[in-house]
C-alpha cells in the first residue's frame, strides 16, 4: 500500500515498514520481500551506512517488479558496485510521486548519484491522475514536505488501518455475491485492459508531456542540484515497443519528453537504445517473452549500464 491514508493528516510514499510483503507475480511465483525501516525494498541494514552513493527512484520497475528479493535493479547495483545504495522506487509512481518522494527523503540520505526512472508505458497516464490529488500537488510548492521520515509509526498504523478496510470491503463483497471474485479482476477483464494494453490500444501509451512534467522535473533537479549531487533520467521502454504484432504509430511523446530534459541539462540514460535495441531478442527481457515488467537478467544488466555513467 501507497498513497493517502484515511483519516490522517498525510501521505505514504512506501508501505508498511519491516513486514514481508507481497509485490506481484509474472513468473508463475510471488515475489516477496522483507520491507525496511521506511516501507521500502531494501536491506534495513543500508540505512545504518554513514554515506550514500546511490538513490534510485520511481515506479514498480524501481520498486523490483516482479523479481525475488534481492534481485531487483538497486540490489544489483549493491552488488556490482559494492557501495550503498537506497531504493525509494514504489509501485504506481509516476513524475509527481517521485518528487514527493525525492522532497521527503534526500536531506536525509544526499546521495551522489540519483537515477530517475520513468517508464515509458504509464508515467505520464499517471501524471495527469497525480495532479489531481490535493496532497501531492502541495510538492509543487518549494519548500512543502510531510517530515515523512520522522512519522513512520503513524504512517504504520494508518496503512493497517487501511488494510483493515480492504478486508471488510472484500469479505462483505464476497458475502453479496454467489460466485466469489475479485470484484476490480472483474471489472478488468470486463474492459479487457489487459489486452488493450498489449495491442497499443490503452490510454497508457498517447499520455502527453505537459506543462506539469517540466515543472517537476525542474523541481527535481533544483532539489538535487542543492545537495550537489548527479541526476540521471533513466528511460525504461515498454514491451509493445518490440512486439512485432502492434502498429507503433503516436505511441509514446519520447522525442519531446527528451527536449524537456534536455533543456533542464538532465543526464539521459535510454534503456532502448542501450540495452533492448542491442538484442536480437529484445522480448527475452520480459518473463515468458508476455507483457509486464523485466527478468531479473534485465535488471542486472540495467545496473551495470546505471553504474557505467560518470
Amino acid at each position: 500500500f501507497s498513497g493517502p491514508i484515511s483519516n490522517e493528516p498525510f501521505y505514504s510514499m512506501g508501505g508498511l515498514s519491516n513486514s514481508i510483503t507481497i509485490l506481484c507475480n509474472e513468473t508463475g511465483k510471488w515475489a516477496l520481500y522483507k520491507s525496511d525501516r521506511y516501507g521500502f525494498n531494501n536491506p534495513d541494514s543500508e540505512w545504518d551506512k554513514n554515506r550514500f552513493d546511490y538513490l534510485i527512484i520511481g515506479d514498480s520497475f524501481a520498486h523490483g517488479g516482479c523479481v525475488d528479493e534481492g534481485k531487483d535493479i538497486t540490489s544489483h547495483i549493491r552488488e556490482l558496485s559494492q557501495e550503498t545504495a537506497i531504493n525509494l522506487g514504489f509501485i504506481g509512481n509516476g513524475p509527481l510521486k517521485n518528487l514527493a518522494t525525492l522532497k521527503e527523503y534526500i536531506n536525509y540520505l544526499k546521495p551522489k548519484k540519483i537515477y530517475w526512472l520513468h517508464y515509458e508505458g504509464n508515467d505520464l497516464y499517471n501524471l495527469k491522475q497525480e495532479m489531481e490529488n490535493e496532497t501531492l500537488v502541495k510538492y509543487l510548492k518549494d519548500n512543502f514536505t510531510l517530515d515523512l521520515i520522522n512519522k513512520q509509526n503513524m504512517i504504520d498504523i494508518g496503512i493497517k488501518k487501511q488494510i483493515k478496510i480492504y478486508e471488510k470491503y472484500y469479505e462483505e463483497w464476497n458475502d453479496f455475491t454467489v460466485f466469489k471474485f475479485d470484484k476490480y479482476k472483474f471489472y478488468e477483464i470486463l474492459k479487457l485492459s489487459e489486452l488493450r494494453k498489449i495491442f497499443g490500444l490503452s490510454a497508457y501509451w498517447n499520455a502527453k508531456v505537459d506543462s506539469n512534467f517540466e515543472i517537476i522535473m525542474e523541481k527535481a533537479k533544483k532539489e538535487i542540484d542543492f545537495i550537489d549531487a548527479d541526476l540521471y533520467f533513466v528511460y525504461l521502454p515498454s514491451y509493445v515497443r518490440f512486439n512485432q504484432l502492434i502498429v507503433k504509430d503516436n505511441f509514446f511523446d519520447k522525442n519531446n519528453l527528451f527536449q524537456v530534459i534536455n533543456k533542464l541539462d538532465i543526464k539521459i540514460i535510454d534503456l532502448e537504445k542501450l540495452l533492448f535495441n542491442k538484442s536480437a531478442n529484445p522480448l527475452k527481457y520480459f518473463p515468458n517473452r508476455k507483457y509486464g515488467h523485466y527478468t531479473s537478467e534485465a535488471y542486472k544488466k540495467i545496473a551495470e549500464i546505471l553504474i557505467s555513467f560518470k
